[in-house]
C-alpha cells in the first residue's frame, strides 16, 4: 500500500497530539477527591484530633467569610513520590480554592510519611505571601511545633501568621518571633487583688458586726461567692472561643487559578 506524503503527515501529527495527550495526563499529580459538602481543613493524613479539626475548620471559616480569602489545610498520608509542590498546586487547581475574582486561595499541604509541608498561593496571594515568607513560616513555625509531634500547634500559629501578615498586623521580619509576653502584667494586677481580697478581709475580721461570715473566722458566704466569680471569669474567652461561633455553612470554593507560588520544606 503507497500512503501519499500528506496522509503520513496527518498521521504523524494525530500521533503526536495523542502522546502530548497521554503525557499531560499521566504528568498530574495525584491529589485526593474533594469531600461533599467541600471543608477548608482535610484531614487525610490523620494528623489532627477531631477537636483539633473542628478548631481549626471554624476559624478559616470565619476568616473566609470577613476576607473572602479561603485557606485550605490537606494533610495525606504519603505523597506517592510526588513533588510536594506539584500535588498541593493541584489541589488548589483541582479543587477550585480561593475566589473566582481575586484568586485569594492558599493550600497548606502536609505529607506524614515523608515529613514535608508546602504552602501554594493563588496568585491573588503571591505578592502578600511570596516564595521567600512562605519558607520562613516552614521553617520558623511550622517545623519547631512538627517535630514535636504537635501539629494543630505548628498549623495554628501559621495561619494566624498568614491572617496578620495579609491585614498588615506585623512585617514579614516578624515572622518566627516570639511576642513578649505578658505574663509579669498579669502577676502583678493579681497580687494587687489578692492584697485588696486580704485587706478587706482583715478589716471585716476587725469588725464586731460581720455581716458577711458572722464570728470573724474567715470570709463568709458573700466573700466566698466574690472569690468564686473572681478567679472564674479569669478563665473566659480563650483563643479559641473567638472562633466558637463564627462562620456558619461553608459554601464551597470558586477560584483555584495557582501558578506554582508558594514554598515548602521539612521537619
Amino acid at each position: 500500500m503507497i500512503f501519499h506524503s500528506k496522509t503520513i503527515k496527518n498521521i504523524l501529527t494525530l500521533l503526536t497530539l495523542t502522546l502530548l495527550t497521554a503525557l499531560s495526563v499521566t504528568g498530574q499529580p495525584k491529589v485526593p477527591e474533594q469531600p461533599d459538602p467541600p471543608r477548608l481543613v482535610n484531614d487525610f493524613g490523620g494528623m489532627l484530633a477531631a477537636q483539633e479539626v473542628q478548631m481549626l475548620e471554624q476559624k478559616l471559616r470565619k476568616y473566609n467569610d470577613s476576607t473572602g480569602t479561603q485557606i485550605v489545610i490537606v494533610t495525606v498520608e504519603s505523597l506517592n513520590g510526588e513533588e510536594p509542590m506539584d500535588v498541593a498546586t493541584e489541589i488548589g487547581h483541582k479543587w477550585g480554592v480561593g475566589g473566582a475574582k481575586n484568586d485569594n486561595g492558599v493550600v497548606i499541604l502536609l505529607a506524614k510519611t515523608e515529613h514535608k509541608s508546602f504552602i501554594a498561593t493563588g496568585y491573588g496571594m503571591e505578592p502578600i505571601l511570596t516564595a521567600g515568607i512562605c519558607k520562613r513560616i516552614t521553617t520558623l513555625v511550622m517545623k519547631p511545633y512538627f517535630k514535636q509531634g504537635q501539629f494543630y500547634e505548628g498549623l495554628n500559629q501559621s495561619i494566624d501568621t498568614m491572617i496578620g501578615l495579609a491585614s498588615g498586623q506585623f512585617k514579614a521580619d516578624q515572622i518566627g518571633k516570639k511576642k513578649k509576653s505578658n505574663g509579669f502584667v498579669f502577676v502583678v494586677i493579681f497580687m494587687v487583688i489578692i492584697f485588696m481580697v486580704i485587706s478587706f478581709l482583715q478589716k471585716m475580721k476587725n469588725t464586731r458586726n460581720n455581716h458577711l461570715g458572722g464570728n470573724g473566722v474567715g470570709p463568709g458566704l458573700l466573700t466566698t461567692l466574690l472569690l468564686m466569680d473572681l478567679f472564674s471569669s479569669r478563665g473566659n474567652g480563650g483563643s479559641y472561643n473567638d472562633f466558637s461561633n463564627g462562620g456558619g455553612d461553608f459554601g464551597g470554593f470558586g477560584g483555584g487559578d495557582f501558578g506554582g507560588g508558594g514554598a515548602g520544606g521539612d521537619w
